[in-house]
């Protein structure tokens, strides 16, 4: 029996019963509140660490991802309804992206990789500096939705029909090339 202490300093996420409904039906881990933003969970055996692994992957990939997408969104000169449009965009965006096999794979193998010498874990600093490649990949979407809802004033602001629903395409460079077409 190996027994995880899990925690998150930032995020308001109720560790315990967010990792309970993520471990639903599942056998061979057991996790108890600590606090709201502590848990510890026991495992039996590998099978166990393996299946927490993945309750973690969840947690970080779809309500982390949700709280550093908003965070990031704020940052941008928008409005209010129209940062509420840019996290309605980036949250469609992402969730596309963040269920791919691969990147839950990577997650999952990172995880293990650290639980196998580690018995605590905070979660917001494994996901921003182990997971680093989601934190960038937030970031840009977080970006490339700001950008829609400015385009979308400037249309407004203009007089151009362009709405919620309008196609609009941003292309955004990330290498260092400062060279035109």
């Amino acid at each position: 029996m190996r027994e995880f202490l899990l925690e998150t300093l930032e995020y308001d996420i109720d560790v315990a019963n967010t990792l309970r409904d993520r471990l639903r039906d599942a056998e061979g881990v057991g996790v108890k509140a600590i606090s709201r933003q502590r848990a510890k969970a026991a495992v039996r055996d590998e099978e166990g660490i393996e299946t927490l692994c993945m309750a973690l992957c969840r947690l970080m990939l779809k309500d982390i991802t949700y709280m550093e997408l908003k965070k990031e969104i704020e940052i941008y000169p928008i409005d209010d309804d129209e940062k509420r449009l840019a996290l309605k965009r980036g949250i469609a965006v992402l969730k596309g992206i963040m269920g791919r096999t691969a990147l839950y794979a990577r997650a999952a193998a990172r995880l293990m990789d650290y639980l196998s010498t580690e018995s605590a874990l905070n979660i917001e600093g494994f996901f921003r500096f182990r997971m680093s490649e989601a934190v960038e990949l937030i970031k840009i979407v977080a970006l490339k939705a700001a950008i829609e809802q400015l385009v979308i004033r400037e249309f407004a602001g203009a007089g151009k029909n362009c709405d919620e629903g309008g196609n609009i395409i941003i292309i955004i460079r990330t290498d260092n090339d400062t060279d035109g077409p």
